[in-house]
């Protein structure tokens, strides 16, 4: 910087401000000094900066599963608005394992980040929850419930207004008894169990909702479609609570010499390469993984800023009906 001021022929705290971006510095005097700069080749070092200003000019993104096409979405949603701020982000990937959760909230920490955006693999590990409510930096959660205890904001998909659609689709199509395959237990499957529930049971005393429960990534999801299909009987009508499931359901489903649409229907969630080029097409509740990522960058630069307190925002899901929701089969 001495440089620079020397190159210009101004003062050290003239080039502060204007590398700093201080309102009050003329035009001619900025000029003068960003032309010294590019003379100079100089690069502030931010670290030092932001270790001074109590800031880093970073958030940290911490994710679930980073395969998953979605949240692929979300970040990218997340890192259009961060960049155009001139934030860096941090991304950390938990595959859906508890223990790197609690690893990178750590090493989130250590790296001082302004902000956090999270979407934990656990909602009631007490040691993520712990570190979370005593962060003390600006958090935004994604499709997490976790203990009002913690301060934070909220991005929230309406899972019930999508899933409601898909199912009186499905009802007006003839079916009765539903299957639905759930990953772990946080909100969004939650969330989908709950309505289905409340639904099937107004379908009348021949409807039936089965679930299974905790069957994360696809080869789970086959078997327990497997087990759906071979009990007495199994549901005409099957939805999924992630679309990592699908592979291994559709390879069951080939597998059984089956026909999506005729003698199975099949409702995924998110609409990714695979359900648009399957054939059938597969029927999903989507939703916008861009539009949610940047809703949460926004929410949090807020929060970081000081504009504002907390606050939960809701998203809309929709139902897309395709070819692999077909009438009920007659038996």
């Amino acid at each position: 910087m001495s440089e620079v001021a020397e190159r210009a022929g101004v003062g050290l705290a003239s080039v502060s401000r204007v590398l700093s971006g201080h309102p009050d510095v003329s035009d001619t005097m900025r000029a003068r000094v960003l032309k010294a700069v590019d003379e100079l080749g100089y690069t502030p070092n931010l670290l030092a900066q932001g270790l001074r200003r109590h800031e880093t000019s970073s958030v940290g993104f911490m994710l679930s599963d980073i395969a998953n096409p979605l949240l692929a979405g979300i970040v990218q949603g997340a890192e259009s608005i961060l960049r155009r701020q001139s934030y860096s982000m941090l991304l950390t990937d938990s595959e859906r394992d508890v223990e790197l959760d609690v690893s990178h909230l750590r090493v989130l920490r250590q790296r001082r980040v302004d902000g956090l955006i999270v979407m934990p693999a656990s909602e009631a590990d007490p040691r993520t929850l712990d570190l979370l409510d005593d962060s003390g930096t600006p958090l935004v959660v994604i499709d997490r419930d976790l203990p009002k205890s913690i301060m934070a904001g909220y991005v929230l998909s309406d899972h019930a207004a999508g899933t409601t659609e898909a199912a009186r689709h499905l009802y007006d199509l003839g079916h009765r008894r539903v299957g639905l395959l759930l990953g772990p237990d946080v909100h969004p499957n939650r969330v989908r169990e709950q309505v289905l529930s409340e639904l099937v049971a107004g379908w009348g005393p021949e409807a039936v909702l089965s679930v299974r429960p905790n069957r994360a990534g696809a080869e789970a999801a086959g078997a327990a479609l497997g087990e759906l299909l071979d009990g007495d009987r199994g549901p005409t009508a099957v939805f999924l609570g992630s679309n990592q499931m699908l592979p291994g359901v559709l390879r069951v489903v080939h597998g059984r010499g089956l026909e999506l649409g005729r003698d199975l229907s099949l409702v995924s969630v998110d609409d990714t390469p695979l359900t648009e080029l399957h054939v059938p097409e597969v029927s999903v509740i989507d939703r916008d993984a861009g539009e949610i990522g940047r809703t949460a960058a926004e929410l949090l630069l807020r929060l970081v800023r000081g504009e504002g307190d907390p606050e939960t925002i809701v998203l809309p899901t929709h139902y897309l009906p395709r070819a692999s929701s077909g009438s009920a089969r007659v038996e």
